[in-house]
């Protein structure tokens, strides 16, 4: 992930380098690494997507503390998407 930042870093366009962070920090999350989640996320330029890109980070630490939320939270999606 170190080569990933270093590469995030590199890109000269704002938007896009904000958006290769967002995407690092979800990568970071799955993996269950949440304090180099965090990083990346600050590294966002974007507030709305540093927020969005958080939030993922809180629900996955969240799921990983609290697995019988997952269920709960699935069902929440569903219903968002009219499903």
């Amino acid at each position: 992930m170190d080569e990933a930042m270093a590469a995030a870093g590199d890109i000269l366009d704002s938007d896009y380098r904000s958006i290769a962070y967002g995407d690092i920090a979800v990568a970071l999350a799955r993996r269950h690494s949440y304090r180099e989640a965090r990083i990346a996320a600050g590294r966002c330029t974007e507030p709305l997507r540093r927020l969005s890109v958080s939030v993922l980070i809180l629900r996955e630490y969240s799921l990983q503390q609290n697995p019988e939320l997952r269920d709960l939270l699935e069902a929440e999606d569903r219903m968002r998407r009219g499903g």
